[in-house]
């Protein structure tokens, strides 16, 4: 049986859209997918490529800060942490021109840590520059000294000569002790038999 003009181009266009759709199917989907999970494997790879590099980044700038504190005044016993901060605080307030009347170190205990905390309660005098360029040098210092509480009043009112009270805190890192090595143990459970469970 012979095919007209017409059902010859009509099985050759047929053809065509079955290869096209099996070509597209079975080679291009299959090659697109592939694609676009790579390119979002890539993706992914990179981000983590960036936050391991910034990782280590931060890593690299902590361990700098760490060796400068320990190095310039992280202590490892409270008496010599209270005299360093006393000491570092009636020198800034000498370069400052403030005038330190009294202070008066005060340690806190901290069970579970082994960085513990001395603070200084400090009272002075002094006019409005001189204080702003004390809690400069505090707040600047390479010492991990801070300011936890601040408190102004002018003497007499309406003048610039101002008395403050300031509390100013440091750390030290105690010793390690075989104490801190040491998890509390908790019991083993109880293990039972079949037949204690009748």
């Amino acid at each position: 049986m012979a095919l007209s003009k017409r059902e010859k181009g009509i099985a050759t266009l047929t053809v065509a859209v079955v290869g096209t759709l099996g070509v597209y199917q079975y080679v291009l989907s299959p090659y697109l997918d592939a694609r676009k999970a790579v390119a979002n494997g890539l993706q992914a790879a990179t981000a983590q490529q960036e936050q391991g590099a910034n990782t280590l980044q931060l890593q690299r700038r902590l361990n700098q800060e760490w060796r400068a504190m320990t190095s310039g005044g992280l202590k490892q016993d409270p008496g010599d942490a209270e005299q360093q901060l006393y000491e570092a605080v009636r020198d800034w307030g000498r370069e400052a021109n403030f005038t330190i009347g009294t202070s008066d170190p005060q340690r806190i205990a901290r069970t579970n840590d082994r960085t513990q905390i001395v603070k200084l309660r400090v009272t002075g005098t002094g006019s409005t520059p001189s204080l702003s360029k004390l809690l400069w040098k505090i707040e600047t210092s390479p010492l991990p000294v801070k300011v936890d509480e601040f408190t102004l009043t002018a003497q007499p009112q309406g003048t610039d000569n101002l008395s403050a009270t300031l509390t100013v805190s440091t750390i030290w890192v105690r010793p390690e002790s075989p104490q801190d090595n040491k998890a509390p143990r908790q019991a083993a459970p109880v293990r039972r038999t079949p037949a204690e469970d009748l």
